[in-house]
């Protein structure tokens, strides 16, 4: 089996929805995740960026890029993306990957 990224769904589940982000950033603030909301962040640039909601994947990738650099160092691999993302969402490969049609 293939692995899955963050934008490509597995078999049997729910559909994603733009806002899941918020969902699981919620998860994380909850379970007090400080530490690893690096990744919390880049999931939630990454699945914004799916729907072509650039103006929020661009404020996750900011959160992504300050705790990312603090958790993994400033040339961590989700560090990198993040930077990709903000230098243009459109262009980035996830831009709108969920979108239908």
């Amino acid at each position: 089996l293939a692995p899955t990224t963050a934008t490509q769904q597995r078999e049997g589940e729910p559909p994603l929805e733009p806002d899941s982000a918020e969902a699981l950033l919620r998860l994380y603030a909850e379970e007090r995740l400080d530490c690893a909301m690096g990744d919390a962040y880049t999931l939630a640039a990454l699945n914004y960026n799916a729907f072509g909601r650039a103006e929020l994947a661009v404020k996750y990738a900011l959160l992504a890029v300050e705790a990312g650099s603090i958790e993994h160092g400033e040339h961590g691999h989700d560090v990198q993306d993040m930077k990709k993302l903000l230098s243009g969402p459109e262009k980035h490969w996830s831009w709108r990957r969920r979108v239908l049609g």
